[in-house]
């Protein structure tokens, strides 16, 4: 039997239909966008949002947030492009795009009118066209034969603080619900946004839906941080009957991401924005303003437990003048078990090459301590290639540099099998350190809080920062950095020092 296929042109159309990227590429307007670029999270994007339209066939609904840099493409997918797609897959279903303002969400209403009058939409929903063009409500009328008829399906555009009562979603987008870092700062803000989104804006989904937040996340207590706690069971917060969201998150730096080899390189968008590009935004912004605007993943300001804020960086200049008899130490914290390796979110081995020393006494006679620290590193390996870095960086630092590692519950056997592979080059130190992490921290909180922490300025520097900015102690961040100051601070009292009398567990 021979059977007839389908011309090539329908089949691309077909494509393009059940395909969000698809259906981009194929309508995509030429001199009103920029150019059409592809990077892994415009794929992971649009994957998403065709699962959604899948599962709201089956009668199922869609929760999903999305954290993503400025400039990333993520309006484009999701507030312009997603409003014609879903009319034409859904004609009698409504759509609803809210912003912070009205005349945001107008502007991608107008970019998805002139989508929906374009030649290359109607080759796809040729029994689809618009009835009402008004870029507050669109309206669509749907071909019955060989007559147009009014359908139930149209978009709304509104303000996330206005425009919304009165009108519905089957597919919901908040697009950056926040307008600036002065509103995300504010308390009083935060808890207007809360409001609206969950008296206004989810109040207006149907029985079966689509929820989409994409956003920058300006504050770990804004929608999206609020929402995360919602979701936690280990949160005090936690609500098992709010609906459950699905985070696609993707910061900047491939390091910051759950899984970097996933990354296509070292940042995320390299399609598009340059590797000089992203470390200019680095080097322009603080840790506290690109942790939200590039890393996705907003930290304390100032620092939950131990405070960044008051960090010195030094030169090579000015280290040359730090005290000559520091003791150095190289504290090693391994990641060793299958679990700390191959997780989810593995851990890092991370050393850092530091030294504590007394400095003057204060008003009631305690030495005030400083710390001083001129190399942090951390990695991803297998076993031999883990040791084998340990032992290239061991014969760097050199002879006079003592080799710590923290002999805890679950990596009670690192110290003897690190000493192992060092044998002949140097020897070990197991530091037995106890009670928790947070317990740990306190003989060196006053050390950040007063300023007497010196840091060799290098390119590490951010992610040390980030990693201890944001410590909290609920072992939900990467700890290995404050794991290696307090281990060192620990073997420091054994090593010349007069031992300072602190509990710590």
């Amino acid at each position: 039997m021979n059977l007839k296929l389908p011309p090539i042109e329908e089949v691309k159309r077909a494509r393009a239909r059940r395909s969000h990227l698809r259906f981009m590429q194929h309508t995509w307007q030429g001199g009103v966008h920029d150019p059409f670029i592809v990077g892994l999270h415009t794929r992971l994007i649009c994957s998403k949002i065709d699962e959604a339209m899948n599962h709201l066939r089956q009668g199922k609904s869609s929760f999903i947030k999305i954290k993503v840099h400025p400039r990333s493409g993520k309006s484009i997918i999701a507030s312009v492009f997603s409003q014609p797609h879903f009319i034409g897959e859904f004609p009698d279903y409504e759509m609803m795009n809210v912003c912070y303002n009205s005349s945001l969400a107008e502007t991608f209403a107008n970019d998805a009118i002139k989508i929906m009058n374009s030649p290359e939409y109607k080759e796809l929903y040729p029994h689809i066209r618009l009835e009402q063009e008004s870029v507050k409500r669109w309206s669509i009328q749907k071909l019955k034969g060989d007559r147009w008829e009014s359908a139930k399906g149209r978009s709304n555009a509104s303000g996330l603080f206005s425009g919304i009562t009165g009108k519905g979603y089957h597919f919901g987008v908040l697009d950056d619900y926040c307008a600036s870092r002065a509103d995300a700062e504010s308390k009083t803000m935060r808890e207007k946004m809360w409001s609206a989104f969950t008296n206004d804006f989810l109040s207006r989904r149907a029985p079966v839906s689509i929820t989409i937040i994409l956003a920058t996340q300006w504050h770990e207590d804004d929608i999206h941080g609020r929402i995360e706690r919602k979701n936690d069971p280990e949160s005090d917060e936690y609500d098992p009957k709010f609906p459950v969201f699905e985070t696609l998150s993707f910061p900047a730096r491939a390091e910051m991401y759950h899984t970097p080899s996933d990354y296509p390189g070292e940042y995320l968008f390299l399609e598009r924005f340059s590797k000089e590009f992203y470390e200019a935004q680095y080097a322009t912004l603080t840790p506290y303003e690109s942790s939200a605007l590039y890393d996705c993943s907003p930290i304390p300001k100032g620092g939950a437990i131990l405070k960044t804020d008051k960090i010195n960086y030094c030169n090579e200049m000015q280290v040359q003048e730090w005290p000559k008899d520091l003791k150095w130490l190289r504290v090693w914290d391994m990641a060793h078990t299958a679990k700390q390796r191959t997780g989810s979110d593995p851990d890092y081995t991370a050393g850092t090459l530091l030294a504590y020393r007394k400095g003057e006494r204060n008003a009631i006679g305690e030495y005030q301590w400083h710390l001083y620290i001129k190399d942090y590193v951390k990695f991803r390996e297998n076993a031999t290639a883990r040791d084998n870095k340990i032992v290239d960086i061991a014969k760097k630092d050199g002879s006079a540099v003592k080799i710590i590692v923290e002999n805890s519950l679950d990596s009670k056997d690192a110290a003897f099998y690190l000493q192992d592979r060092l044998s002949g080059i140097r020897t070990v130190q197991p530091v037995n350190c106890k009670g928790d992490k947070v317990q740990r921290c306190a003989p060196i909180e006053s050390l950040f809080e007063y300023g007497r922490v010196h840091v060799l300025r290098a390119d590490w520097n951010r992610t040390w920062q980030d990693e201890l900015t944001r410590f909290d102690g609920t072992g939900k961040s990467h700890d290995e950095a404050v794991d290696n100051i307090t281990c060192g601070w620990i073997a420091s009292q054994d090593i010349g020092y007069k031992p300072i009398r602190v509990s710590i567990g």
